[in-house]
């Protein structure tokens, strides 16, 4: 008896957790693009707000052309965030999350940039949804997904971002691309093989620590290192290239864009000058 009120009380918590979830629209009506500011949000078309907790979806379209949120504090969560995924032709258009200096952003549930294709029936464009990391710190705790069906774009400029779960490219043959300039991107699985295309950028040199880099836990180097002689792991810095670097006390793979030292430099130059001077003699 006692075990059957048991699991009658689990199965009520259950319930009960679910029923508080909602699907939160980000609206972007007070134009603030304050994450924090309920007038931005509203559930069941009912502004203002909530403004999403740890147990929502966070839905970020592009509604009356309201650019997306920026999150400046700590203290923003949802449990999934979709990024453009709307199929109404009137809220279809590229939307951002943007995390800038002193905000703190935590998601429990997978992340999701663009998630359906094109819909040449419906006249319906590839949704197109993006995460921009100018500061602050990220923390993903399950799946970022860059491009799911639809396209992703992700910019990494400062801070940190950290996916716990999969780091996922074009997922299910959607496209994605990648730009990294500074900050660090920590990923603790990825898969790059199911896109239909994809880039993936450095366009900044590494300059310190945790700065301008991909650091892929674990050992991943040989496989990054294919990625980069096949041209799918770039960098746009004139003079510069791609190395993935592993660290076996960290045990993780590190891949950013360098330029050669000034000695390497100068012992490329004597060497070009003396192979001038043999072939002249």
């Amino acid at each position: 008896m006692m075990k059957n009120k048991l699991v009658i009380l689990i199965a009520l918590c259950v319930v009960s957790s679910s029923a508080l979830a909602a699907d939160i629209q980000w609206f972007g009506g007070a134009h603030d693009r304050d994450w924090s500011n309920a007038a931005n949000w509203n559930s069941n078309l009912t502004p203002p707000g909530p403004v999403p907790t740890g147990v929502d979806k966070a839905k970020l379209n592009f509604v009356w052309a309201n650019p997306g949120p920026i999150v400046s504090t700590p203290g923003a969560t949802a449990n999934e965030i979709f990024i453009s995924e709307d199929r109404d032709l009137g809220t279809i258009g590229q939307q951002t999350l943007t995390v800038v200096n002193g905000g703190v952003l935590t998601a429990n549930g997978q992340v999701v940039l663009g998630y359906f294709g094109a819909d040449g029936r419906a006249g319906l464009p590839a949704n197109e949804g993006g995460i921009d990391m100018e500061g602050g710190t990220a923390n993903l705790n399950s799946h970022l997904f860059v491009g799911f069906t639809g396209i992703g774009h992700l910019t990494v400029n400062g801070g940190l971002l950290n996916v716990a779960g999969m780091f996922g490219l074009g997922w299910n043959g959607g496209s994605a691309t990648v730009d990294i300039a500074g900050g660090e991107l920590f990923t603790e699985q990825w898969d790059f093989t199911h896109a239909s295309n994809y880039t993936f950028n450095f366009s900044d040199i590494k300059r310190g620590n945790n700065d301008a880099e991909w650091v892929q836990n674990h050992f991943w180097k040989n496989e990054i290192d294919a990625l980069i002689n096949a041209g799918k792991i770039t960098t746009s810095v004139a003079g510069a290239h791609v190395v993935a670097q592993w660290d076996p006390i960290l045990q993780q793979t590190h891949v950013f864009a360098v330029t050669p030292e000034p000695m390497t430099l100068a012992l490329l130059g004597l060497g070009t000058l003396c192979l001038r001077r043999k072939h002249s003699t």
